[in-house]
């Protein structure tokens, strides 16, 4: 039996094309997206966010989450991108974040990996915030976190 290999591949997006598709989904489920909300907390000037990004170390691998829960990596809170479990996945983070550092511009991605035979595609807005932290929001698309859309009709 063969071992399954781990992958990772992202695509940076156009801020615009991914609140494009945040509100078709907004629409077809009747209610805004963690993505949207995010974004609107931001333009408003909101410093009140649940997902964030310690930013402040001057070497990127050594960002924090505060409060992550992610499905790969739970009990991982303030733990450093170093450390993650999936390497090749806190590496890219880690020069995302510090992109979104340096810019002082919000980011989009699309994500595609696996690691232990966990599969999973999402998207996910990354904002800056003042004090060296950054917010961050995801819709999965697939993987243990999907949620299908469901229809009204």
């Amino acid at each position: 039996m063969s071992q399954r290999q781990n992958t990772h591949e992202r695509v940076e997006l156009p801020i615009e094309s991914l609140l494009a598709i945040e509100a078709v989904v907004a629409r077809f489920q009747k209610k805004r997206t963690a993505i949207q909300l995010l974004y609107d907390k931001w333009t408003s000037g909101c410093q009140d966010y649940k997902n964030l990004v310690d930013a402040s170390a001057s070497d990127p691998m050594l960002f924090r989450l505060p409060n992550h829960n992610g499905r790969l990596s739970r009990g991982w809170t303030s733990r450093f991108l170093k450390d993650f479990p999936a390497p090749d996945h806190g590496r890219m983070c880690a020069i995302e974040y510090a992109q979104c550092c340096r810019l002082v511009s919000p980011m989009a991605h699309y994500i595609r990996h696996s690691h232990n035979l966990i599969e999973r595609e999402y998207f996910r807005l990354v904002v800056p915030l003042a004090g060296g932290k950054l917010a961050y929001e995801t819709r999965a698309l697939t993987g243990p976190n999907a949620q299908a859309p469901h229809a009204h009709g």
